[in-house]
Parts: structure tokens; sequence; C-alpha cells
């Protein structure tokens, strides 16, 4: 991530101008970035190491509450998802086993970073070298069948995603339907 988007980022924030797609009140921001010490604590909590560019926004940007859909999710103390749920705990919940769905398996180190609604979160994958980002898009899954049918890689990086969201207009719509091609059918 480049150090002009950061400043772009910081800059966004600071202004406390439109920090989401979607309204969202229940964020109580700007959210102050986290402590390296803070970090590694949520990291120890998770049980593995945010990529990189998740680490320069909660360190460099803030804990969370701004981006694409309804914001990044922070981590404790920081944005929550519209349930109330930290990056940790949304993270801590997707991955428990579900009794009544034998098929349901969030993979390991997939952070749903970024909440988009519907149910829907933009993901960045903690053990990808280039912290992929896959889409978690729940509504087309058939039930009974495993949910492969509900995770769609994205062929951009958070990066890309964060300068559409900065950019609005006809990058952001060409990044979704990059992402998701079925939406241009509708």
């Amino acid at each position: 991530m480049s150090d002009e988007l950061i400043a772009a980022l910081q800059e966004r924030v600071r202004s406390g101008r439109d920090l989401t797609e979607g309204h969202a009140p229940w964020h109580h921001g700007p959210y102050a970035p986290l402590s390296p010490s803070l970090l590694r604590a949520a990291e120890s909590r998770m049980g593995l190491h945010l990529p990189a560019i998740l680490q320069r926004l909660y360190l460099e940007v803030a804990n969370g509450g701004f981006g694409p859909g309804y914001g990044l999710l922070g981590l404790t103390g920081g944005a929550t998802s519209s349930h109330k749920e930290t990056l940790e705990t949304e993270y801590a919940l997707k991955t428990r086993s579900e009794p009544r769905d034998p098929h349901w398996r969030w993979p390991v180190g997939l952070l749903p970073a970024f909440e988009l609604g519907c149910g829907m979160f933009l993901c960045v994958d903690a053990r990808a070298p280039k912290a992929d980002v896959i889409v978690f898009e729940p509504n087309p899954h058939v039930d009974g069948g495993p949910w492969t049918d509900a995770f769609f890689h994205s062929p951009h990086s958070v990066a890309v995603w964060l300068e559409s969201w900065l950019n609005g207009g006809e990058m952001a719509k060409q990044v979704w339907l990059d992402t998701l091609p079925e939406l241009a059918e509708d």
C-alpha cells in the first residue's frame, strides 16, 4: 500500500465525511489508530498475524469505521459490525462449527475485514502472501450444500478496493463487477 493512499485515507478519516458507503449509525468514530502493543495483543487473541496492509490501516489510519460498505471492522475498542462485532469477535464466530449445518466451514485465516451489508463481507486472507481479497456473499448459497458457492476471489487488492471507495463512481462499480460478474446480469 502506498504512502499516498495512506495519506488520502488519513485525510478522509480526519475530515469525518462519508467514512463509509452505507449508513452506519452504530459507529461512534472516527476511531483513533491503534498502538503497536494493542495490535499485537489483538493478533495474539486471534492466533494469527494481520497482513501488512491491515496493520498499516489500524496503526496509521484508524481502528476501523471507514471504507467500502459499512467500513473496516475495528479491533477491540474500535468500529463494530452492524451486529456489534469487532474483527476479532466476527472472525471467532465465523470459524466456529455450526451443528445445524455440517457443511459450514469458514477458512482459517480469512478475516471478515469490511462489512458490506446483507451478510456480505470483504475478507482478507491472512495466509496468502499478497493478502488476497475474497468476498463472502452468502445470498446465492444453496442450502444443504457446501459453502464454496458463497466465496468469490476478487482480482483486486485491498488497496484497489480502498481507492475505489475514495474515488467512488464508475471505478467502484467496476471493482464490484470484476469480482461478482453475475451482478451485471441483474
